[in-house]
């Protein structure tokens, strides 16, 4: 399935995990929140602080890759 450029323009990561494409946006200093979505409209979400960002972002993807299978 094609992903459409809209929601590829607004969840500009992926590689993370097929399918899913992800963003994350400061919410206030040090703080973010990282998104996930799949183009079926499942989402994942969490907040965490800067220096964690990488780390989120896997957690998310894991979390994504359960709503893949459940």
């Amino acid at each position: 399935m094609a992903l459409p450029i809209a929601l590829k323009s607004k969840y500009p990561i992926d590689g993370l995990l097929d399918g899913w494409f992800f963003r994350y946006e400061r919410l206030e200093s040090g703080l973010y929140r990282i998104e996930g979505i799949d183009e079926l409209g499942h989402s994942v979400s969490k907040v965490c602080p800067e220096h964690r960002i990488d780390a989120t972002l896997k957690l998310c993807a894991k979390e994504a890759r359960q709503i893949e299978y459940s």
